[in-house]
């Protein structure tokens, strides 16, 4: 018998494949991008990104020093990235009865909910699927923690436990040439047009009035807007279903060279990845905005694409 046959009447199965499911997760999505845009806007009208700023520091030698020495908070400025073992929970070993839907009925509810991402199921180990809870901040996470130990589906107690995924570095951008940035300014208020018109956001005060003087700093608020609200990193050139998924592929943060060079450089052997880097930037934009999606349909993150994340030797 082939898979499709063997699953096809499985909650897993029916919710990668079956057009009803597929429908509801695209709804569910649109929802949580709206709700998102609504608190993105929201925090920035009370000062709460005030220090934005997604540059790389002329010294990364030491930058990457203080990164391992963890003397600086990623979730907060400059950076704001997300951080996934203080605000996401983990539930181990969810049983294939359980429905997508019934665990979102039950961790939603909980204070600052963002996320839910569901593995593929685990083949070896009688398709039980692993799942991720994200929040909006270490404090709600941590009373959500709380909230969820003796929550239950049906005899399945969820138990979460705080994630414990392998710490990913922040990302840096090569050189750019001088004057990138206002073609990025530009390139990034067309997806955050598109993504808001796929995922029906209006009245978005990014594309209205422009929320910086300084264009730098608007050019990072509209990739940090991209990021929270649309879970697509602009520099990475990828876009995932929630900020956690995000993360655990590109990296908490992903900031820009302060280093440039001139047009003229450009063609210089030395520089030829900042040549490759932007050329696939400028193709990756236009074949987004060439090819407008509904709303993005459930991929499941595999297992095995968590190679990042370990189980506590308690777990």
């Amino acid at each position: 018998m082939c898979i499709r046959d063997r699953h096809k009447e499985d909650h897993w199965f029916k919710e990668k494949y079956h057009p009803e499911d597929s429908y509801l997760w695209q709804t569910e999505r649109k929802v949580q991008a709206q709700l998102l845009a609504k608190k993105f806007f929201e925090q920035l009208k009370k000062n709460a990104y005030q220090g934005l700023k997604l540059i790389a520091p002329l010294d990364e030698v030491t930058f990457r020093q203080d990164e391992a020495n963890n003397k600086f908070e990623i979730t907060k400025a400059p950076f704001f990235g997300f951080d996934q073992n203080s605000l996401t929970l983990f539930l181990k070993a969810l049983p294939v009865t359980i429905s997508r839907w019934e665990v979102l009925n039950v961790v939603k509810s909980t204070p600052g909910f963002v996320s839910l991402s569901l593995s593929d199921p685990l083949k070896t180990q009688n398709f039980v699927r692993y799942a991720w809870v994200s929040f909006d901040s270490e404090e709600n996470c941590a009373k959500s923690k709380i909230l969820l130990e003796n929550a239950s589906i049906g005899n399945f107690r969820l138990g979460p436990i705080k994630s414990q995924s392998a710490k990913k570095p922040i990302k840096i951008t090569p050189p750019l040439t001088e004057g990138r940035e206002l073609i990025d300014l530009d390139l990034t208020r067309q997806l955050i047009q598109l993504l808001d018109e796929e995922k029906q956001i209006k009245e978005n005060e990014l594309l209205t009035t422009l929320q910086a003087t300084d264009k730098i700093l608007q050019l990072d608020i509209q990739q940090l807007y991209l990021r929270k609200v649309h879970s697509l990193c602009y520099d990475s050139m990828e876009e995932f279903d929630d900020d956690r998924m995000l993360a655990a592929k590109c990296g908490p943060a992903y900031i820009r060279s302060q280093v440039h060079i001139s047009k003229s450089e450009e063609c210089f052997p030395e520089h030829a990845i900042t040549k490759t880097f932007e050329d696939s930037l400028n193709n990756y934009v236009a074949i987004r905005l060439a090819k407008p999606q509904v709303c993005l349909l459930y991929t499941s993150p595999s297992p095995r694409d968590q190679r990042g994340s370990r189980m506590p030797s308690s777990a």
